[in-house]
């Protein structure tokens, strides 16, 4: 073989290494632009569990309209209105439903006792200036509660506020109406000293 003829070989050997490795990096830069976009199509990993103190949700002028958080370390969700009008759920040791007016009004308030011991379901309506209606079934004795700013109420159904001629306290019936000014009963039907 003379020397021309091996320099011919020699630069067609050249001429297709560099083909082949010009084949391979395509070859590969394909491969990664599809393994690329099977990735980018993937259904992404949701995860089990997402753990936060609160979560707000917000609108297009990054106002809160929505909240989960804690409150005393029990579970509260609230939503919020425009000129100061809100929702809660929870709250509280036992579930409710709380509706605010602005200001932080409270103008309902639903759920186990509002008070401090849970006796059974009670909702409460407040007006502006004290006014409130409160129905409850506390201890499986149902009642309506009629109340306002100067001191006088009434008590439609079961209340332990009855005061009998001996000016002990009794228990009334679910029958029955007590009207209060303060705590002093001023009327009640059927009198607690009759026969029920």
């Amino acid at each position: 073989m003379s020397e021309d003829q091996l320099v011919q070989r020699l630069e067609r050997l050249e001429r297709d290494n560099r083909r082949l490795n010009l084949f391979a990096l395509a070859a590969l830069v394909l491969l990664g632009a599809a393994i690329g976009l099977g990735a980018a199509r993937a259904t992404p990993r949701v995860p089990d569990v997402i753990k936060a103190r609160e979560f707000d949700v917000v609108n297009a002028a990054g106002a809160t309209v929505t909240q989960m958080s804690t409150a005393r370390g029990w579970p509260l969700l609230e939503f919020r209105w425009p000129h100061g009008f809100r929702m809660t759920l929870g709250s509280t040791p036992y579930p409710n439903i709380s509706l605010y007016g602005p200001g932080g009004q409270s103008t309902l308030l639903a759920g186990g006792k509002i008070g401090k011991v849970m006796h059974g379901p009670e909702m409460l309506l407040m007006g502006p200036h004290g006014a409130a209606i409160d129905l409850e079934v506390e201890r499986g004795r149902p009642n309506i509660s009629l109340g306002d700013l100067s001191s006088s109420s009434m008590v439609l159904g079961a209340t332990n506020a009855g005061t009998s001629a001996t000016g002990r306290t009794q228990p009334t019936s679910a029958a029955s109406i007590v009207m209060f000014k303060g705590h002093h009963v001023i009327w009640q039907a059927p009198d607690v000293g009759s026969s029920k």
